[in-house]
């Protein structure tokens, strides 16, 4: 090998900032386990968008009471943060799916979703992402097809 691999610290960001109305909410990295989770997650999502339809393997992954934390997973702390601020619902749901594309290497996606007010691009559009359906199976607030 021709050289050392510089410290991943360095120039890794570790933390999600996301302002809303002259405060800004820093979303911590979620860890290891649960960013596997978030990444399952979106692959499912992913393979849906694709085909279609629910792989029987991510049917258990795609359930309702999995959907319902994703937001809290993606957001950590601060998704305790914003209910006790009491930031009305399209402003949690927007953050809960930027910050669920962010850690899973969508920042252009999780961009454009915070910067389009939580309208994802439609599907076929430059960039869009497995969220752009409000009636999709992984709209946590949706439950998904049997």
């Amino acid at each position: 090998m021709a050289g050392a691999f510089p410290d991943l610290a360095d120039f890794l960001d570790e933390t999600l900032d996301l302002p809303y109305k002259g405060k800004t909410y820093p979303v911590p990295d979620p860890g290891a386990e649960t960013g596997l989770y978030l990444q399952s997650l979106m692959d499912a999502a992913e393979s849906l968008m694709v085909t279609g339809a629910v792989a029987a393997a991510d049917k258990k992954l795609l359930s309702d009471e999995k959907e319902r934390s994703v937001y809290q997973m993606a957001l950590g702390p601060v998704y305790d943060e914003m209910m006790a601020d009491a930031v009305p619902w399209r402003v949690l749901r927007t953050a809960g799916i930027t910050a669920w594309l962010y850690w899973t290497g969508r920042e252009e996606q999780a961009l454009a979703r915070w910067t389009s007010l939580g309208k994802a691009p439609k599907t076929g559009e430059a960039n869009a992402d497995p969220t752009s359906s409000d009636s999709s199976p992984t709209d946590p607030s949706t439950p998904p097809p049997d």
